[in-house]
């Protein structure tokens, strides 16, 4: 909107409803403008309305092209950050009622344009792989060739449907995933976050697995924390050496086995829930989370990667019929008909999320825990392969920390000192007790080891790619789909909800991963 007509000044922002209206139809010879004279007469129609509409809005002082009321660079936007962006808005676009012709067109609810400006400096779009109604169909970006060099674009797929990536359900779990990566992209680009952010997610999604156990009044069968876990709660020794610090001894170590691995834990660590609480928590038909040893250190709280991809039941949707996703294939929308061209949609720079392998490793549930998550969305086209070429990254690995521990030390110990303050551990005296005291960790020195490299992804010398193995007659453009590293904040996720063994680390010593094909 902003390349088609600038910045709308105060002025130009009661006009909105209209400009917009305008901007949907210049080439709708059909159209018949219920604003005729809003926000001025005589509008322009047709081939070069954008540039003839724009001129007008200028010299009315509606809007602004540059900067410094004129006279400065462009006016940019510096990023775009969303979740699961669909371009019917959720109208529902019943199937039936299409075919008997007495659905109404969901055209006027559609955004406007799907196709990146390069008036656009930074592009962030998380996208749910599990979404499948119909008028949830996603809007992929592509970039042209025409601002390849004027905006980084960053798509990146995530297991679950539109309410797991970005947010909607009670177990925020999937959702968080989605939103540490989001932090990362800004934090990327210069946009700073508070240092506890993270903790108090996941004190909130533990309060809530809590909460559902606690209304069936549930005897859990391990001691489980019913407080926040608290900032300064490093794991990361019992996450690296896979010891459960409450049990004191090693994760998993025997365990009765079930149906595909997935039996419980020594005692049944799950026969004290409740049957709501195991339909909430597990599914209607009791499955576990994924394989073993996860039930037995993790009840209720679900691992990284292993929350719960929940489904709407609503039948007006289910009228919608069904469309499965498919990364990789979107194609090219006529932008009049809003029906799908064959040409595919270009440099869409797509990339999937290790949440997605972990998930696939570890036998994760799918939709409503009813039964093993098969990402249908990427079977019969897609397959894990091992690389060891390199890849050049947005975030680059050698990025340790989001934390400003490369100031002057001077400015450094002012930030401890003013941290150690909030807290309450800074003692200002020269005696014993207060030197140690002082010394003891502060935010910023947790979070810093929270959201270091993993080792695992240090030693490992290759990357995990989703390669094209469907047809080759109808094979997209990009037939590689890498997997996105961690940044800092998702690290900083992991660690702290990684479970015991750490879920991550565990996939990474499943079998049969390198090329399967989903």
């Amino acid at each position: 909107m902003i390349s088609d007509i600038g910045l709308l000044t105060r002025e130009g922002m009661e006009h909105f409803y209209m400009v917009f209206k305008d901007m949907k139809h210049w080439r709708d010879e059909d159209w018949e403008d219920p604003f005729p004279d809003e926000p001025f007469p005589n509008k322009p129609w047709g081939k070069g309305a954008p540039e003839m509409y724009r001129k007008m809005l200028v010299e009315r002082k509606l809007s602004r092209i540059n900067q410094n009321e004129g006279k400065g660079p462009l006016i940019k936007v510096r990023a775009v950050a969303v979740f699961d962006t669909v371009g019917s808005l959720g109208i529902p676009n019943v199937s039936f009622l299409n075919h008997m012709g007495l659905a109404k067109s969901t055209k006027e609810f559609r955004l406007y344009d799907t196709n990146l400006s390069d008036r656009i400096e930074y592009a962030f779009h998380a996208l749910a792989l599990d979404e499948h109604r119909p008028p949830f169909a996603p809007t992929v970006w592509e970039r042209t060739a025409k601002n390849k060099n004027t905006t980084d674009l960053r798509q990146v797929w995530f297991p679950g449907n539109h309410g797991n990536v970005g947010g909607g359900w009670e177990d925020a779990g999937m959702a968080n995933m989605s939103l540490a990566w989001m932090m990362d992209q800004l934090a990327s680009i210069g946009v700073e976050f508070d240092e506890a952010s993270i903790a108090r997610m996941i004190a909130h999604l533990e309060k809530t697995y809590h909460k559902l156990a606690e209304k069936e009044d549930v005897k859990l069968p391990h001691p489980v924390n019913k407080q926040p876990r608290p900032v300064g709660n490093l794991e990361a020794a019992a996450i690296l050496s896979g010891v459960n610090p409450d049990a004191g001894e090693k994760a998993g170590s025997e365990s009765s086995d079930g149906e595909d691995g997935r039996g419980c834990c020594p005692g049944g660590c799950c026969s004290g829930l409740g049957s709501k609480v195991k339909s909430l928590l597990f599914s209607q038909k009791q499955l576990h989370w994924g394989v073993e040893p996860f039930c037995e250190n993790s009840v209720p709280v679900r691992p990284w990667a292993l929350g719960a991809l929940l489904d709407t039941e609503s039948w007006m949707y289910k009228l919608a019929g069904h469309d499965i996703r498919s990364p990789g294939t979107y194609k090219k929308l006529d932008p009049m008909t809003g029906r799908e061209t064959k040409v595919f949609l270009e440099d869409t720079n797509e990339r999937m999320h290790s949440s997605v392998r972990v998930r696939l490793a570890l036998k994760g549930l799918g939709l409503n825990d009813q039964e093993e998550w098969k990402a249908p969305a990427l079977q019969g086209n897609w397959r894990l392969r091992k690389t060891t070429v390199k890849i050049v990254d947005p975030i680059p690995s050698s990025i340790a920390t989001w934390e400003p521990v490369g100031l002057i030390d001077s400015v450094h110990t002012s930030v401890n000192k003013g941290l150690k303050n909030m807290l309450g551990v800074y003692g200002g005296g020269t005696d014993a007790a207060s030197i140690n005291t002082s010394q003891a960790p502060t935010t910023v020195d947790i979070i810093v080891e929270q959201q270091r490299p993993l080792e695992i992804d240090a030693k490992k010398g290759y990357r995990w790619v989703w390669e094209w193995c469907g047809s080759m007659k109808d094979a997209p453009p990009q037939r590689l789909i890498v997997e996105e590293p961690l940044g800092p904040f998702e690290r900083q996720l992991l660690r702290l909800t990684g479970g015991v063994p750490n879920v991550y680390e565990y996939a990474e010593t499943v079998k049969n991963m390198d090329g399967r094909k989903i």
